[in-house]
């Protein structure tokens, strides 16, 4: 019994031990997963960084060629901000922005579901384009790079190397150059002559094959030892000896049965711009005739000034720092220095305050791989400012960590200088132009414009030029066209003045405005024009128009909810009386009449019931919910009611979120909308009913086929009791308006004689935003 007890504590120890290192890995394991959480949303938000700053073109299109992302970089390439992009149509801005033929080809990479990567040629960009698109299902995501410099630079690279090629070609020595995987990219014809292997036999090989004319075997030469030095094959040289970085050794050979050839082989390491190996270069001559080397040596130094010489900019290397650990000639004459005097020093010994804090913050970018041209403001060493065009790129080392930055700079102070002076001689014309927050217009004694900036011309929806010659009447509406006779009358008179004006925009719609008008005299004190100063405060007058609406809905909402149910008390005591009475045998020939007053109470109560609904105070009971369920909910309703009428129901519902709603109430304000809109038309029109989102806001447009609203009644829509049908009781957008402001929406409306658009524009709630489906 005892031993069972025991053996029983040992196994509850053994389980509590087992039980407290289960808790601390599971411990570790919340640890763990909450910094992987961590990281991943720091990478996210490093890649959204990324994306967005990234110099390169990119945008998405959906397959009705719609914008669906883009970043900053399209942005200015099509002069408009995202948010105006974002699901807009791509085909008439693309083609002109980024070219046609770029645009045809990823119209057909969208259409065969085939990726495109393709080098392109725009003339009328006059720009090289490196073009990848990838589809994928109903998006397609194109990546746009400008190349025009960089096929410039290859094509002077491929000069460059032909010139090189034939420099190394025609070298009275043999010449070699190898890469750093040992494979041989150069073989001169004297390196032919040499050995009797033909270029052709030998371009590519690696694996040691340049040494077999040697030595007749594969082995480590001269040109694998300037890269890494090897003791035991360095002595079968009968002499070596090293000049910096260029290794010279010498011995005799036996070549193309040639014996007692006494060669001296040059090799050197390669080097690419930004100072890394990429390969090595051996030149091998035969010494017994001292005028070979001479000319060996007057070509080695011929070609090292051609390098230094076409270094036309200026070039410093630098540490992590912005310590100067390399400065090249050009640079210093720049600056007004010797080489020796600036090496080691720091790069901001070379700026002012304000320009060594903005290197400061770059040089951090720099750590962060940013890679950038910019203009820049050095100092000389007599204190003058030297302007620079200065392309600046990270440097690593061979751990692949920051360890500096490259600059390569042109002077371009004779350029500022130039524009400076530009400048100075637009003076005038600048000092208008910073006033132009505000339109500008200005016109001749009979209102006809002769100028106008871009900011009125903007306002009013025109071009600047458009509006040169057009009279002040062709931006005024009907009703307004005697109120500008009197101003224009004032201004004769030399009356300046402060006044609101309501203008036509091209498009129809009105602009409210303040302008400061001028009178312009001439010389002898005539009138010749006006000047005006205007400023657009459209959006004033439109808060004003509709906090005096909201001010109008609460007092019928007051008054709904203070008389709506006294009124409705005796009608109900006057139908059940009427509907005793009915039935009293002595009234039996009067029963239709009774029947006809009961209707009409019942009519009037109906009125009364939506009169009700206007009360601010409605209770409303918002909930998650979609508003495409709803509407298909209702659906067959709506369908019925228009073929009843002989007309049609288009529905186009976009994936929205979810909004809170009231349900009831949004099904009320639907079926309003969409009856006055079937109302509005004639038989056989279409009434469509659409939803989706809009800069993050979800809308649910209604639009018919009707004639449209008339003007003279659009600034009281909304009010009780104004309606336009025979039969109409004019509570219906009443409703519509207060249901929309209890739930925080905003109703608009676009009208023409083609057809009346209204919107209902929901703003997302916290609780459903990024609630996609």
């Amino acid at each position: 019994m005892i031993a069972t007890a025991s053996k029983g504590n040992h196994l509850l120890k053994l389980y509590e031990k087992r039980m407290a290192a289960l808790k601390v890995e599971l411990d570790n394991e919340a640890v763990l997963r909450k910094q992987a959480e961590e990281e991943y949303c720091s990478f996210q938000h490093y890649i959204e960084n990324l994306f967005d700053n990234m110099t390169d073109i990119i945008f998405t299109l959906d397959k009705e060629w719609r914008f669906v992302s883009l970043n900053k970089r399209t942005e200015q390439v099509l002069g408009r901000p995202k948010q105006d992009l974002i699901g807009t149509g791509a085909v008439d801005l693309l083609p002109r922005c980024i070219g046609k033929n770029i645009y045809s080809h990823c119209i057909k990479a969208m259409q065969e579901n085939t990726e495109l990567h393709l080098d392109i040629y725009e003339p009328d960009l006059n720009q090289w384009l490196e073009v990848n698109a990838y589809p994928n299902q109903d998006i397609l995501a194109v990546f746009i790079r400008d190349i025009t410099e960089r096929k410039v630079a290859e094509e002077a690279f491929r000069e460059s190397k032909q010139v090189i090629d034939d420099i190394i070609n025609f070298l009275p020595d043999a010449a070699m150059v190898i890469n750093c995987q040992g494979r041989v990219i150069a073989w001169n014809r004297a390196a032919e002559d040499m050995t009797g292997i033909k270029r052709e036999d030998i371009l590519g090989h690696a694996d040691y094959a340049y040494a077999v004319p040697f030595y007749g075997e594969r082995r480590p030469i001269l040109i694998d030892l300037v890269l890494k030095p090897e003791e035991q094959w360095e002595k079968d040289y009968e002499k070596i000896y090293r000049k910096g970085n260029v290794l010279i050794g010498e011995r005799s050979y036996a070549l193309a049965r040639v014996s007692g050839l006494y060669l001296r082989g040059t090799a050197a390491p390669l080097y690419d711009p930004a100072g890394n190996i990429i390969g090595a270069i051996e030149c091998i001559s035969d010494i017994s005739d001292h005028r070979r080397t001479e000319k060996a040596l007057r070509n080695s130094e011929a070609m090292y000034r051609c390098i230094v010489e076409t270094a036309n900019e200026g070039i410093w290397l630098l540490d992590q720092d912005n310590k100067i650990i390399l400065v090249n000639k050009k640079m210093a004459q720049m600056l007004g220095y010797d080489i020796d005097e600036i090496m080691g020093k720091s790069l901001y010994e070379f700026m002012d305050e304000e320009r060594e804090i903005i290197a400061r913050k770059h040089n951090l970018l720099r750590q962060q791989d940013l890679v950038e041209t910019c203009e820049f403001k050095y100092l000389r060493k007599n204190g003058d400012a030297v302007w620079t065009l200065s392309s600046i790129a990270p440097v690593y080392d061979k751990e692949k960590k920051f360890s500096g930055s490259l600059v390569m700079i042109t002077d371009i102070t004779e350029r500022k200088k130039a524009e400076e002076a530009l400048r100075n001689s637009e003076e005038m014309y600048r000092r208008i132009v910073e006033t132009a927050n505000e339109g500008i217009g200005m016109t001749d004694d009979v209102g006809t414009v002769l100028f106008a900036n871009h900011k009125l011309a903007e306002m009013l929806g025109y071009n600047a030029d458009e509006m040169i010659n057009m009279s002040l009447y062709d931006f005024t509406f009907k009703d307004d066209k005697l109120l500008i006779d009197a101003l224009m009358q004032k201004r004769r008179q030399g009356v300046k003045e402060i006044c609101n004006i309501k203008y036509r925009r091209k498009d129809g719609s009105a602009l409210w405005a303040v302008v400061v008008a001028q009178p312009i005299v001439d010389n002898s004190g005539n009138y010749v024009g006006s000047l005006g100063m205007v400023t657009d405060i459209s959006e004033n007058k439109k808060l004003e128009m509709e906090v005096a609406h909201l001010d109008r809905l609460n007092l019928v909402g007051e008054i709904a909810a203070g008389i709506g149910h006294e009124i409705r008390n005796p009608m109900t005591a006057v139908r059940g009386f009427l509907q005793i009475l009915s039935q009293d045998e002595k009234y039996l020939h009067d029963k239709e009449h009774f029947n006809l007053m009961i209707e009409e109470l019942d009519r009037a109560n109906s009125i009364i019931t939506e009169f009700l609904s206007l009360a601010k105070n409605r209770e409303v009971k918002l909930e998650a919910a979609d508003l495409n369920d709803i509407i298909a909910a209702i659906l067959p309703l709506i369908q019925a009611e228009a073929i009843v009428h002989d007309k049609h129901i288009s529905i186009n519902l976009k994936p929205i979120p979810y909004l809170l709603l009231d349900e009831r109430e949004i099904r009320q304000l639907i079926l309003n909308l969409v009856r006055n809109g079937l109302d509005a038309m004639q038989s056989g029109g279409i009434l469509s009913i659409e939803t989706f989102t809009s800069n993050n806001k979800v809308v649910l447009a209604i639009k018919d086929q009707g004639s449209g609203v008339d003007e003279s009644i659009l600034d009281k829509l909304g009010t009780p009791f104004i309606t336009t049908k025979e039969n109409g009781t004019g509570l219906g957008l009443p409703v519509c308006y207060n249901i929309a402001a209890r739930h925080h929406a905003q109703i608009t409306l676009e009208t023409s004689p083609e057809g009346t658009n209204f919107y209902v524009i929901f703003q997302v709630s916290r609780v459903s935003r990024g609630r996609f489906f």
